[in-house]
């Protein structure tokens, strides 16, 4: 997270972006360091997880019948453990932004973050067809797209040589328009970000919505999976231990990551090492 907000504060010259972190913690050390950061980032607007007993959660209305088979097909989407959802809803519910996007905590930006008045408007105007994405462009490799000015367009339906250009919906800085999204997600069941991400892409490729994309010609977002800290997708990772990572955090330890390159050729290019550094100390965590 600490790496995310760096870059953010780095690259968002213009300050496009108004930040709400949701976070979740289990127990009190990983609770230090959340405060830890709190105390760098004090502008911020922090939203922590309220966790209660396990319940169950019922398919909701208005109707959408695949509400209905994800909760019979999947014992986890008929239970949830925290309020994640009524806090999403509550931020874009009450922001006065136009346009709307999620983050990771496991990406980081690398050049500045920008989106013309034209895309802007765009999404504004046909939020059903369009979003935005920081994380491609140009420099991404297996896109089909046209290219006008300094953006390029492409529809997620046409044939890419890489998946990347495909996706309906992510939660890796895609734009989104406000009004359009947020009444998808009250039709939507979701308890955290990966079911969020995987029931609203169902939706949105079902509907064909999102189809139309709009990129700058370079990307400035990239990914990086060091951990895996929930129990639903087996997402790629290198294993590095978030207990391990934290506990160096609350040391006054900050992280480096060292890609393969070219770094843009992928949203999530090979990491040749990832380490933590302290004044003139520096302990590496993983070497390619």
């Amino acid at each position: 997270m600490e790496l995310l907000l760096d870059s953010i504060s780095i690259f968002d010259k213009n300050k496009l972006l108004d930040l709400h972190v949701v976070y979740s913690v289990t127990n009190d050390n990983f609770g230090n360091g959340y405060e830890k950061l709190k105390e760098k980032f004090p502008t911020l607007c922090w939203y922590k997880e309220i966790k209660f007993k396990e319940r169950v959660v019922w398919p909701i209305l208005p109707l959408y019948w695949h509400n209905y088979f994800w909760w019979f097909k999947y014992k986890h989407n008929r239970y949830v453990k925290s309020d994640f959802k009524s806090i999403v809803l509550s931020i874009i519910g009450n922001t006065n932004k136009d346009l709307v996007m999620f983050l990771t905590d496991d990406s980081i930006f690398f050049n500045n973050i920008e989106i013309s008045a034209k895309a802007a408007n765009q999404i504004i105007q046909n939020g059903l067809d369009f979003s935005f994405s920081l994380r491609h462009g140009k420099n991404i490799f297996g896109g089909t797209y046209s290219e006008i000015n300094n953006s390029i367009y492409w529809e997620i339906t046409d044939r890419h040589n890489h998946a990347e250009w495909s996706y309906p919906f992510s939660v890796d800085g895609h734009v989104y328009n406000k009004e359009i999204l947020k009444d998808i997600l009250r039709k939507v069941i979701f308890k955290n970000p990966n079911t969020l991400e995987g029931n609203v892409a169902c939706f949105a490729k079902e509907k064909n919505y999102f189809r139309k994309m709009i990129a700058n010609n370079k990307s400035c977002l990239l990914g990086f999976e060091l951990n895996r800290v929930q129990t639903i997708n087996n997402n790629n990772n290198l294993n590095i231990s978030s207990k391990t990572l934290n506990k160096l955090f609350l040391n006054d330890y900050h992280m480096q990551l060292h890609y393969a390159l070219p770094i843009t050729h992928l949203f999530r290019p090979d990491l040749l090492t990832v380490s933590v550094i302290k004044e003139m100390e520096k302990i590496e965590l993983y070497k390619q």
